[in-house]
């Protein structure tokens, strides 16, 4: 038995283009979006009552669909249940910002 691959001549991967001045202003959109919903979500559950302190942390969950894909972040503890509270950024599937805010 032989594996015929040792023999193929190998291809090399082409470089990377550097990003479009487009995609990183994306990219940056994105992220302030999602920095933006930590810190709403975490200003909300200090006004809950759920602090770092008493050991309530961020989950980030993300999400595919057929719509786009989606951050939700949302409280979380090891021993309590969390409250319905959360915070969504939505990307569209052509990779757009769409929106972002308390659901």
């Amino acid at each position: 038995m032989s594996d015929v691959s040792y023999d193929m001549p190998s291809t090399p991967v082409p470089d990377r283009a550097p990003p479009s001045s487009e995609v990183e202003q994306l990219t940056q959109r994105i992220v302030r979006a999602i920095e933006q919903a930590r810190d709403t979500l975490l200003e909300r559950m200090l006004h809950a009552g759920l602090s770092p302190h008493d050991g309530w942390r961020i989950k980030e969950e993300l999400r595919h669909t057929l719509d786009g894909t989606e951050w939700i972040l949302s409280p979380i503890h090891l021993r309590e249940l969390p409250p319905r509270l959360e915070e969504r950024v939505r990307i569209d599937a052509e990779g757009r910002l769409v929106s972002d805010g308390a659901a």
